[in-house]
């Protein structure tokens, strides 16, 4: 090796394995190999997904209470199912809501807990109880799933009903078909029920009772095993399969035979129609009955795959379906999945530039390139070891990786300008660059591990916010002990066998003028700088009183309330969404005319921003549900009953529209004006941990009247402060 001799001269008295890395640069250039190709190479093996997909320990007990009241709910399930599941270990928190139909509760495990464990406890606790309605249903206890939805498909149209499940079927099939989907649900829709109507003269001209009836039609629609039959070519299993899934397969059904041998069939004294259960739901888009297929992303599918092939299947349907039939895109999470890979990497690109650049002005083209390339190693290392550390490519951890885009920097600029200042004093690329590493070694190291030890905590938070954000320490972290490993052990290898700057050609030029420019610096340092930071030195009483004045006009500034403060910024999302809850016991009637009143009042808002058609992409309402639009990460939920109404715009990207998403849910408001009778109006259109109400105020107490009250009082008196809005 040419340079040898030197290294033999000049590194007798520095040793150790910055200066060993330093004088072997293949040793250096295998390391940066691993984890530059190895974290490009495993990036397709990154798990992909909107959030990431965690451990709720959470399970919920759902009482079926056809009929009842809320308070009848309350009485009835929720108070037995309460006192059954507090007597289980390791259950932290219960809550509980009772609503028309239903009741639920919830109960928290503790972080020590083992959830299936604690599934079968709860289940044993509640199948205990004794003292359920005749009327209640069998208890769906179940943990908590966080299955990450990735978009909604919405067929509508002026058709009936049994039409649209048929299709919402018939996509959930063919979507399914597709290896990139797993997961669908159909809703939008009542379950299905087969109604068989019996005329009373029927019932006497054939002499038959209703409970006759249905009995016959119980038993001819069963599937039992019947055991086996051993035979002479084998073993015959015997299997009763009379199951019969629609109302055509009980036309033929025997319910009575005549003396002369003829049989009364079902069809012949009955009205057998396929519709379904009598609900007060109702969901509509753009006025017209709708049908919703949830898609979800599971184990290795990404956001991205999941919507191309949904968005393919839909763009097909459109092309070939009637013109009484339209498909929508419905609340795409994938976008904003995709918004936020664009934006780490076009910040990567427009950083890398601006690193390339301005250390190309300052210290050296060669110097500023490796130093470039220490942030690209530093990231795709972190890419390399996300799978062993669980950490999947998400909108919390793509969210690390631009934090962090800032942080590397700073220590590849420390070592590069300390290398390019010994070399400009002393000479020798391989001395030089041990030299200036070991002069910055040691500040450089604390500096990352102070932030390091900043962003430690955070894999300590308990419960499930833990367990959201620790994806940021996962991420932070790696990139940050990559980049000290990159610049003390990869950088000086590279800037100590760099070959002497070009005199001639296109380098020769970028050269000249890099040189020109830092002499130039130079020149200012020595006749402006230096002499300006000598008089601040000279008056240093002057210096110290007009920075003490700057940090009293800067907290005046934050006191003042001159600069708003907020723990997390509300984020507008592109949709607005209202929901209006009526007193218990409203008719679904009176809950459809509140319903058609958001939604016409919707439509007169977008006309005066700008048109229905320019800002909206379309109007959905679920009638006789509220919360269902949520979507984010955690449990979620929806409350049901016919007093509850939601109605939600969806609007076109930001870039395609003047009007801000909060001014659009304030103009909405405005058209609305009073809905005569509600108990709450609320519009939202944050996203994120912001969203939500600003504040919730909770009361308790045993007696539910002495509870309305004061709940009643304390909203009357919140009112009565200026701007409070939604109590």
């Amino acid at each position: 090796m040419s340079d040898a001799p030197e290294s033999s001269d000049d590194t007798t008295t520095m040793r150790g394995p910055i200066a060993w890395m330093a004088d072997n640069s293949v040793a250096a250039n295998l390391l940066m190999a691993v984890l530059l190709i190895g974290g490009l190479l495993m990036v397709s093996r990154v798990k992909q997904e909107v959030f990431p997909e965690v451990q709720l320990d959470i399970v919920t007990v759902q009482i079926p209470y056809p009929g009842a009241s809320p308070e009848e709910v309350e009485q009835g399930v929720v108070l037995a199912a309460e006192e059954a599941v507090r007597e289980v270990e390791g259950v932290d928190e219960i809550t509980s809501i009772s609503s028309e139909g239903v009741g639920s509760v919830q109960a928290e495990l503790l972080s020590s807990a083992n959830p299936q464990q604690s599934l079968n406890d709860i289940k044993s606790a509640v199948d205990r109880v004794t003292s359920f309605p005749e009327d209640a249903e069998d208890p769906e206890i179940s943990l908590v799933d966080n299955r990450q939805k990735v978009l909604s498909v919405i067929i509508h149209g002026e058709v009936e009903r049994q039409t649209l499940k048929q299709l919402g079927e018939r996509a959930r099939r063919d979507l399914l078909a597709n290896d990139n989907i797993s997961v669908i649900d159909v809703t939008g829709l009542p379950p299905p029920e087969i109604s068989i109507e019996i005329p009373q003269e029927n019932l006497r001209r054939y002499g038959l009772t209703l409970p006759q009836v249905a009995q016959t039609v119980r038993e001819a629609s069963i599937e039992l095993p019947g055991g086996s039959v051993e035979t002479r070519g084998g073993e015959i299993l015997v299997r009763t399969t009379e199951r019969r899934k629609t109302g055509s397969e009980f036309r033929n059904l025997a319910v009575r035979a005549q003396p002369d041998g003829t049989r009364v069939t079902l069809e012949d004294v009955a009205e057998i129609k396929d519709t379904f259960k009598d609900t007060n739901r109702a969901s509509l888009y753009n006025g017209e009955p709708a049908v919703q297929i949830e898609v979800f992303r599971v184990g290795s599918q990404t956001p991205l795959e999941v919507s191309e092939v949904v968005n393919n299947y839909v763009d097909d349907q459109r092309a070939n379906s009637p013109d009484t039939i339209s498909y929508a895109i419905w609340n795409d999470s994938s976008e904003a999945y995709e918004d936020r890979i664009g934006l780490l990497l076009e910040n990567s690109y427009i950083g890398l530039m601006f690193v390339l650049v301005i250390l190309g002005l300052f210290l050296q083209i060669r110097l500023a390139f490796w130093v470039t390339l220490g942030i690209a190693i530093s990231f795709t290392g972190a890419i390399l070891f996300m799978p062993w550390l669980g950490v999947s490519l998400n909108m919390i951890s793509l969210f690390a990786f631009l934090l962090t885009l800032g942080i590397v920097v700073d220590d590849a600029i420390v070592v590069g300008e300390a290398v390019y200042n010994a070399r400009s004093e002393s000479g020798g690329d391989l001395a030089s660059a041990i030299e200036g590493t070991y002069e910055v070694a040691m500040p450089v190291v604390f500096a990352v591990l102070t932030t390091v030890t900043a962003f430690a905590p955070m894999l300590f938070v308990p419960g499930v916010t833990g367990e959201f954000f620790s994806n940021i320490p996962l991420i932070v972290i790696p990139i940050l002990m990559l980049s000290l490993v990159e610049v003390l052990f990869i950088l000086p290898a590279h800037l100590a066998h760099s070959n002497p700057p070009r005199e001639t050609g296109v380098l020769g030029t970028i050269n000249r003028a890099q040189k020109a420019f830092s002499d130039f610096v130079e020149r200012f340092v020595r006749r402006v700088y230096q002499p300006f930071v000598r008089t601040t030195l000279r008056y240093r009483y002057l210096t110290l009183a007009i920075s003490f004045s700057l940090l009293l006009f800067a907290i005046g500034l934050v006191g003042g309330g001159f600069i708003s403060f907020t723990f997390l910024p509300t984020i507008e999302g592109d949709r607005v969404t209202a929901s209006v809850k009526m007193p218990f016991g409203t008719d679904v009637r009176e809950t459809r005319e509140v319903t058609d009143q958001l939604v016409q009042s919707a439509q007169d808002a977008l006309e005066k921003s700008g048109g229905r058609d320019a800002l909206s992409e379309g109007i959905l309402a679920d009638v006789g549900q509220s919360g269902g639009f949520n979507q984010g990460p955690g449990p979620g939920g929806a409350e049901s009953g016919s007093h509850l109404t939601s109605v939600a715009v969806s609007l076109v990207s930001p870039e395609e529209r003047e009007i801000s998403t909060a001014a659009f849910s304030r103009r909405w408001r405005e058209e609305l004006g009073d809905v005569p009778g509600a108990d709450t109006i609320d519009f939202s259109y944050g996203v994120g941990p912001s969203s939500g109400d600003p504040v919730s105020i909770e009361l308790r107490h045993e007696n539910i009247d002495i509870l309305q009250k004061a709940s009643t009082d304390l909203a009357e008196s919140i009112r009565s402060y200026a701007g409070v809005i939604d109590v």
